[in-house]
Formats: C-alpha cells, sequence, structure tokens
C-alpha cells in the first residue's frame, strides 16, 4: 500500500486524539472517581468504572481471572496487550527492569493506538470504494475525532471495539469478496473469531453471514466461517480448563441477552409488542446522541440520487440488515447506552461526509473543513467536561479513603461503559 497524504493525515488524527485522551484529567470528566496512575503527572488518568479490571486482567494474564472473573469471556485484549508488555519487557531489560504495570502500561496503549490505526485505515478504504479521497478522510475524521473514539484511546477497556469491530468486518468482508479463497475466508473467520472473544460485538458479523448466505447464497462459505471463527473461543475454553479457571460470561450474569427467555417471552402479546415498542424508541434516541446531526446527513445523502447511483440492489439491502442487527442486538442486550448504536458508523459517517463535503462544495467553502472539523472536536469534547472544574491534583482518586466512603454510601456513580 503506498502511502498517500491521506494516509498521513490519518495518522495524524490518530496521534492527535491520543495526545488529547492522555491529558483527559484536564477536562475534569469525572472528578470524584479517578484512577491516578501516576500521582504526580495528570497523564492516562482512568475515569471508566471498569478500567482497574481490565488493565490488570492484562498485567497478569491469565492468573488474574482466578482473582476476578468479571472479564474471563473478554481475553483478547488482555492477551495481546501481555504480549506487547512482555516486548517492552525484553526491550528494556538490559536498560531497565520494567515491572508488570509500567510494561503493561506500554504495551496496553500500543495496541489501543495499533487497533485505532486499523480501524481508520480499514474505513478509509472502505468509503473510498464509492466516495472520493477528500470524502473518505473527512469519514475517518468525523469518526475518529467524536468524544466516545477519543475517550476511549487512553482508557483501559474494549468499548472502542463497538464501532471498529464492524468497520474491520465489513473491511475484512469486502476483500474477501473480491477474490474469494478459501484461505482468505479461514483467516478473516479466526481475525472474527478473536474480535469476538475481545468484545461479543455480533450484529455486524451477523449481517454478514445473513446477508452471504440469504443474499448471495453463499452457504459453503457462510457455514466455513462460523465453524472457524468459533476456534479462538473454543481454544480460548481449553485453556481455561487446563488452567481450573472457570468460565464467566459477566454479561449474561447481569441479564444481558437472557432476559429473552427468561423474561419477555412470559409477557402477554400486549406488553411485548409494548416492550418491542420502546425498544425501537430508545434505539433511535441512541442513534441521535450519538451521531447527532450527523444522522440526519447520512439520511440525506442516502435519499440523494448520486447516492443512489453509488449504491446498488445489494448494497442496500445488506445496509437494511446491518440496521436490523444492530436493532437487535441493543434489544437483546436491553442496554441502552448511546454508545451501543456506534456499530452502525461503518455506514453513517461516509454518507454523512459525503453529505457535509457536498454542501462546502455546494458553496465553495471546502477551505473551511479544517476548521469545521476543529469546531466539531471541540464540541464533543465540550461535552466531557464536568462542571464545576476540578483540578486534577483535587480529583478523588479511588484508593481515597474519603472516596471509599462514598462509594459505600452511595453518593458516588463510577461511569462504566461496555
Amino acid at each position: 500500500m503506498t502511502l498517500s497524504k491521506e494516509h498521513i493525515a490519518i495518522f495524524g488524527i490518530i496521534a492527535a486524539i491520543f495526545l488529547v485522551s492522555a491529558n483527559m484529567a484536564w477536562l475534569n470528566p469525572n472528578p470524584d472517581y479517578v484512577v491516578k496512575t501516576n500521582p504526580t503527572i495528570p497523564l492516562f488518568w482512568q475515569y471508566n468504572g471498569d478500567a482497574t479490571v481490565e488493565f490488570l486482567s492484562a498485567a497478569y494474564f491469565p492468573e488474574y481471572f482466578k482473582v476476578d472473573k468479571t472479564r474471563t469471556n473478554r481475553p483478547g485484549y488482555p492477551l495481546a496487550a501481555h504480549i506487547l508488555a512482555k516486548v517492552y519487557g525484553a526491550i528494556a531489560w538490559p536498560i531497565h527492569t520494567l515491572n508488570a504495570l509500567q510494561s503493561t502500561m506500554l504495551g496496553y496503549l500500543t495496541l489501543k493506538i495499533l487497533v485505532y490505526l486499523a480501524g481508520a485505515l480499514a474505513l478509509y478504504d472502505i468509503a473510498r470504494r464509492w466516495f472520493s479521497r477528500e470524502v473518505a478522510l473527512l469519514s475517518v475524521a468525523l469518526a475518529f475525532l467524536h468524544p466516545f473514539a477519543v475517550t476511549f484511546i487512553g482508557t483501559f477497556h474494549t468499548s472502542e471495539l463497538q464501532f471498529i469491530t464492524p468497520i474491520l468486518l465489513v473491511w475484512m468482508w469486502l476483500n474477501l469478496g473480491e477474490k474469494y479463497s478459501h484461505q482468505k475466508n479461514i483467516l478473516s473467520s479466526l481475525l472474527t473469531g478473536y474480535l469476538m472473544v475481545t468484545k461479543q460485538n455480533y450484529a455486524a458479523y451477523l449481517a454478514l453471514l445473513a446477508f452471504s448466505f440469504l443474499i448471495l447464497k453463499r452457504y459453503k462459505e457462510s457455514i466455513l466461517s462460523v465453524a472457524v471463527h468459533l476456534i479462538p473461543f473454543g481454544l480460548w475454553l481449553l485453556a481455561l480448563k487446563l488452567l481450573h479457571i472457570p468460565y464467566y460470561n459477566h454479561e449474561s450474569a447481569n441479564g444481558l441477552g437472557v432476559w429473552l427467555y427468561k423474561d419477555l417471552i412470559h409477557r402477554s402479546p400486549a406488553e411485548i409488542i409494548q416492550t418491542l415498542v420502546r425498544g425501537t424508541n430508545g434505539w433511535l434516541l441512541l442513534i441521535v446522541g450519538y451521531f447527532s446531526f450527523l444522522a440526519l446527513a447520512a439520511v440525506w445523502a442516502a435519499g440523494s440520487s448520486a447516492v443512489k447511483e453509488k449504491f446498488g440492489r445489494h448494497h442496500t439491502i445488506f445496509i437494511l440488515i446491518f440496521v436490523a442487527m444492530s436493532w437487535l442486538q441493543t434489544f437483546a442486550s436491553n442496554r441502552y447506552a448511546s454508545y451501543m448504536s456506534s456499530d452502525l458508523a461503518v455506514i453513517i459517517f461516509p454518507l454523512a461526509a459525503y453529505a457535509i463535503y457536498a454542501l462546502f462544495e455546494r458553496f465553495s467553502i471546502k477551505k473551511y473543513l479544517p476548521l469545521f472539523l476543529a469546531l466539531y472536536l471541540f464540541a464533543g469534547l465540550s461535552t466531557l467536561i464536568h462542571f464545576p472544574w476540578v483540578h486534577p491534583y483535587d480529583q478523588t482518586d479511588i484508593t481515597h479513603p474519603d472516596r471509599v466512603k462514598l462509594l459505600e454510601e452511595g453518593k458516588l456513580v463510577p461511569r462504566n461503559e461496555g
């Protein structure tokens, strides 16, 4: 792949949001709940309630699962970060001995950068298939300058995979379709399986399977993919058995998915219909909450004659299937957090970028696109600021005894993202 100016710009975008996320403490996102990774320097401080267990699962992989089973069903990030940590430890050893926490921080942050770069480059390549370089780059900027993306590139968590996993899956599927081979299918399916044991975000994969099986009639290829994608999960179950660590699914234990057969099917038909309507309304609000005005821009673009000429019947069918699977996943999980709708990023951001670029081109103001993106970033970051503003050194560390007391009294609520 030739390194173009657009690719260089993408590297710049990822570097910029990484620096912003590293200094998140100055935005005061949650002054009553912070893990001060370095008490003297407010760098990469963690404001997510699950960051500690995510980090320790990587630092002491896999033994930590014997202590805390919460992330037993998500070994993907801990394993990858642990391997990178070992590499850093080996490189630094002749000069300085890194402890497990130091090397894991380097490994985890490196993993984050690699995942973000992979997602950004894949999104650019996807958008480039239908739109100009400028629109493709704008779609990447809109996706990765979003406050959710900015927050989680520096957070020890898997939440960004809610929008990056669908991007990677669609990209692999498009490349697989260009020149199919069983070898490529097996490799893509293994990577898919690994992504699923990192964060179980199945909407895009189910959409791709349904489209391939029902519309393209690729029965053998679809069945092969399903079988192969289960290999990483099977290997992990085997490893847990050998290590005498019981498998635990935190999401299922908290009712995600299982409520359908434990609760919903036992309701009256009227109650089921009411639940479906409420769920759909909630899901639509999530889309508006995450994408804001970009959702409307994407709808306008999808209805424009220019886009209709670019998208064939199959593209439209796939988008409809994907949207349906996104709704189904949110409804089944019964988790109505705004980021749950972000799996549609692979569709909405390129369409919104096309609409915005067309508008700027129509009024001959394309030179102001950088200013627009700067305002877009600023507006997004402003939603993360908590007032009254508290200096990082005055924010309450989770190990502070006063904070522990407040948590026990229920006066503090940690921020969690799936």
